[in-house]
């Protein structure tokens, strides 16, 4: 009997642990009003470099009206500033815009790599992003009010590392 309930409670615990990936990444998005940001990430920095970036793997307005990103701000950089980003060629180019419009439904890309994204751009931090690390930012939203997010620094997957950034 012992021996039955001591099989059965570690199968229990191997099921838990195999499942907690899968819960933490669901479980890592937040709500600003009806605006749903989906798993905010930065890239882990080099040495020496100032700036860092935060990219979100979705955004979507839930609610009737569209709603537009303002700000940004973390304790981790002087400023935060909203970037887009484009291909000119082979160059991927960014610029920093005023807000960020969020339509009703899936809002526009902030995913590492792509071209006619947005990002969050981490201008003078104050330490390395470290691979691991995790860190709040608040963002602003014109009719969602502000919300506090966290972002993990993990290495991005699935996008060239050959991208060149100009502004």
């Amino acid at each position: 009997m012992l021996m039955h309930f001591s099989v059965r409670f570690a199968l229990f615990i191997g099921v838990c642990t195999a499942l907690l990936p899968i819960t933490l990444v669901h479980a890592h998005s937040f709500s600003a009003g009806e605006v749903k940001i989906v798993y905010p990430y930065a890239p882990p920095t080099i040495g020496g470099v100032k700036n860092g970036v935060v990219y979100f793997r979705g955004i979507e307005n839930n609610g009737q009206k569209p709603d537009r990103m303002l700000s940004a701000r973390s304790t981790v950089a002087e400023r935060i500033e909203l970037h887009m980003m484009q291909m000119d060629g082979a160059v991927m180019r960014m610029r920093e815009v005023e807000s960020i419009a969020l339509p009703t439904g899936p809002g526009p890309s902030f995913r590492h790599g792509q071209s006619n994204a947005y990002h969050l751009m981490l201008i003078n931090l104050k330490a390395p992003l470290k691979e691991g690390d995790r860190f709040s930012v608040w963002l602003r939203f014109e009719n969602s009010g502000e919300k506090e997010v966290t972002v993990v620094v993990e290495k991005t997957r699935g996008a060239s590392s050959d991208h060149h950034h100009k502004h």
